[in-house]
């Protein structure tokens, strides 16, 4: 069954809790079964209404705008504190712009913050992911430069895999194969993914932390519009 919005008179699903056009919360009217229920647990349900869900509508599009120069500027810039500040900055203004999209949302909580700020991660993340590769692609296969980067990467697993057996000089001359396995091919793959999925860990975490800090100090509340 469905209801109109109160806010767009679009319409509205009847379980839905936000307009899928507008994000405005939807009023429900209890019935005599809820009522009771209320008054036999007084100030039960009130953190639930007060914080209320996502309107993720809102906030994927509110993501999904600003993970674009942070996902170009991770993919351009190899500074890692820049890198840190541009993510936290940019699930703040992602934050922020939901806010002003959704201004009759309840109040967002810290967690809510922090679920909105890993959608930003998560754009920036396959945004800067997908320039890498292909940026990859197009070195090796067009610019055909794939002898070159093989020998960057060689050279580069080779200097650090120095620096490792001079500290751990007992294990390697007791693991000699472990010297060839990250020479090898498959090691240098094993390197980028573990590489990749730090990367992507990291971008996570702060785009969690700059959605969680926005809500503490930014602030949840109702940004005017």
């Amino acid at each position: 069954m469905m209801r109109l919005c109160h806010n767009c008179r679009n319409a509205v699903p009847e379980h839905a809790a936000f307009c899928p056009e507008c994000g405005a919360p939807q009023l429900r009217v209890p019935g005599p079964e809820s009522r009771e229920a209320e008054t036999e647990t007084p100030g039960g349900d009130a953190p639930a209404r007060l914080t209320g869900d996502i309107a993720w509508p809102a906030a994927v599009q509110s993501a999904a705008i600003y993970a674009v120069p942070a996902g170009l500027l991770l993919s351009f810039v190899a500074i890692p504190l820049v890198d840190m500040a541009w993510v936290v900055l940019g699930a703040m203004w992602t934050l922020r712009r939901y806010r002003r999209r959704v201004p009759k949302a309840p109040a967002l909580t810290p967690q809510l913050g922090g679920r909105i700020g890993l959608v930003l991660g998560l754009f920036a993340a396959l945004i800067t992911m997908a320039i890498q590769a292909l940026g990859l692609l197009s070195a090796r296969f067009v610019l055909h430069q794939g002898p070159s980067l093989d020998a960057q990467v060689r050279t580069e697993m080779q200097s650090r895999l120095d620096q490792m057996v001079a500290m751990y000089p007992d294990t390697f001359a007791q693991l000699p194969e472990m010297r060839h396995f990250w020479l090898s091919a498959e090691g240098q793959g094993a390197v980028l993914l573990v590489g990749a999925a730090t990367s992507l860990a990291s971008i996570l975490f702060f785009a969690w932390l700059g959605g969680r800090l926005w809500v503490r100090f930014g602030s949840g509340r109702k940004v005017a519009g």
